[in-house]
């Protein structure tokens, strides 16, 4: 017996635990990732509409030129 548990019992009450932290930490974890990758699907859909970033945000005339991919010769 331990602090009045049983071995099963206290088995049963660690796996419990450790299974609630596992899931505390992952949601924990992922509670930075979401907002990070809702802000970058943001820009790059404000980008492709003519959206620059500068001081203040506004939409540009037209867009700007895409770069070409340049392949050397040889």
């Amino acid at each position: 017996m331990v602090l009045g548990y049983g071995f099963t019992r206290m088995k049963k009450l660690m796996k419990r635990l450790v299974v609630v932290g596992s899931l505390a930490l992952v949601f924990c974890s992922l509670g930075s990732c979401i907002p990070l990758a809702a802000g970058a699907a943001g820009g790059y859909f404000m980008h492709k509409e003519g959206y620059r970033l500068q001081s203040p945000v506004k939409k540009s005339e037209k867009p700007a030129p895409r770069a070409e991919m340049v392949v050397p010769e040889g």
